[in-house]
């Protein structure tokens, strides 16, 4: 019987570290979990804001074309006077 109850009690130590490990495992898994959910609503808030200064360059781009036609028509203007 002693054998027995050695046997178990060794069977319970080594659950009992089998235990911790997956609760430290499980830990690290929330942590990361959060760590990446945090990531991806900075990258969100990154492709926003990428996806507005695309749109204000595209902006200047066409106030740019504008202003170059309308520089192109005063030129002529000029000269022909």
């Amino acid at each position: 019987m002693a054998c027995l109850k050695k046997v178990i009690d060794e069977n319970e130590k080594i659950l009992d570290e089998q235990e911790k490990a997956l609760e430290i495992r499980q830990n690290d898994m929330e942590s990361l979990t959060t760590e990446l959910n945090a990531e991806r609503e900075r990258a969100d808030a990154l492709a926003k804001e990428i996806e507005r200064k695309e749109t204000q360059v595209e902006n200047m781009k066409e106030e740019i074309d504008f202003l170059t036609e309308e520089n192109t028509k005063f030129e002529r203007e000029v000269i022909e006077l």
